[in-house]
């Protein structure tokens, strides 16, 4: 609450707090409709809703992989179905995760949820419809990451953590390059890497991959908005 009302003051911005289970299609489409008609065309949709729950593949249920799947890639279905229709959308960003690609000990699950979003990313891209998947590294201070304290996983894959101020910052450039050009990927991955750790923990030689430890050593000086554009585009 008073970080909701910090936000309020500090982007002279007004809030309107609603409960909804974005993974049941009703709600999903109530919501929208009663934002339309009180505040005008839904222009934005944001998606960061995430569930965790780590097992082994022989402790997985259908109950246990509902419960991961159902919130984040249902409820981006849903999203996208209660607004492919608007012509005034321009904002449609999933909150991906690195798991996705690089996988996650004990959380095949949530790996399954967020590759679904980057699909759900690309087919809407090609119809064309705005779309952004962004497969975010561990973050700091806040979310899953800081509740569940450190992960040997995302370690030994030489993941490291972002801050929540590199978050916002990036987040305020992939905004302005979200368009509905079919022409523009619709997923991207924003992760603090230790390329040289990486390489040598997969134990295989990718020479596209080397260029990767001068360019972070390079970007690590790049300030202001271009250099968070020239960042983000050279990680491309």
């Amino acid at each position: 609450e008073p970080q909701l009302k910090w936000l309020e003051v500090a982007q002279a911005t007004e809030l309107h707090i609603r409960k909804c289970d974005v993974a049941q299609g009703p709600e999903v489409s109530k919501l929208i409709q009663e934002a339309t008609d009180t505040l005008g065309a839904v222009k934005g949709v944001l998606h960061a809703a995430g569930v965790l729950d780590r097992c082994s593949l022989g402790e997985m249920t259908a109950e246990r992989l509902s419960k991961v799947c159902d919130p984040k890639a249902a409820g981006a279905w849903h999203l996208h179905e209660g607004t492919k229709a608007s012509s005034e959308l321009a904002l449609f960003v999933l909150f991906s995760s690195v798991s996705a690609t690089v996988g996650l000990a004990g959380g095949a699950s949530y790996a399954a949820a967020n590759a679904y979003l980057d699909g759900l990313a690309m087919w809407r891209r090609e119809r064309p419809l705005a779309a952004l998947s962004v497969k975010w590294g561990p973050v700091s201070e806040v979310g899953m990451t800081a509740a569940a304290g450190s992960d040997s996983h995302l370690e030994a894959m030489a993941l490291k953590a972002l801050s929540p101020a590199q978050v916002g910052s990036a987040l305020r450039v992939l905004l302005t390059q979200q368009g509905p050009s079919p022409n523009i990927r619709g997923e991207l991955m924003l992760a603090r890497v230790d390329w040289a750790a990486f390489l040598r923990e997969v134990g295989v030689d990718i020479p596209q991959l080397k260029d990767f430890t001068s360019r972070e050593l390079a970007l690590t000086g790049a300030g202001g908005a271009a250099g968070k554009a020239s960042a983000l585009a050279a990680l491309s």
